[in-house]
């Protein structure tokens, strides 16, 4: 697999796994009747799951966004430091949801997700700027970190 390839495949099965394990069960009922908690300074004492899952629902919006167009894989083909960037743009919008979930059920796989996400990010960006020196067969590791706290995230936000 071509390097562009492995950056046009990640946002789109990354979008597609964090909408179905951000958006399942109840906390997508709730989602769609309630918006996100407001970031506060204070960390909350009792965050309820679903407070919590909200609040990385809300954070996993760009990803989802990214994994949902239609043109991804030709994007990424044609622009793939675009793409890349558009990642970690991701990346940061979902750490900022991880910093502000206090549930500790919540929080792991969470904290899981968003260290493989960094991982990845940081991986695409080095294949950006040494492109020789890239091997998209390390893409592996991240992709299964990643797997491992979507689901997760799927199990207690389900």
């Amino acid at each position: 697999m071509s390097l562009p390839r492995a950056v046009a495949l990640v946002p789109a099965a990354l979008g597609l796994l964090l909408f179905t394990a951000c958006a399942g069960g109840a906390v997508a009922e709730e989602a769609a009747s309630s918006k996100a908690p407001e970031p506060t300074t204070e960390a909350v004492a009792e965050q309820t799951v679903a407070e919590a899952c909200l609040l990385l629902q809300s954070g996993a919006m760009e990803l989802v966004a990214l994994g949902q167009q239609e043109d991804a894989f030709t994007a990424a083909m044609a622009d793939p430091a675009g793409q890349a960037a558009k990642f970690e743009s991701a990346d940061a919008a979902f750490a900022a949801a991880v910093d502000q979930v206090s549930n500790a059920e919540v929080l792991v796989p969470a904290e899981v997700t968003s260290e493989a996400m960094h991982g990845l990010a940081a991986f695409l960006r080095g294949a950006i700027d040494d492109p020789a020196g890239a091997d998209p067969n390390e893409v592996g590791p991240f992709l299964e970190d990643l797997y491992a706290g979507l689901g997760g995230i799927r199990e207690v936000c389900s």
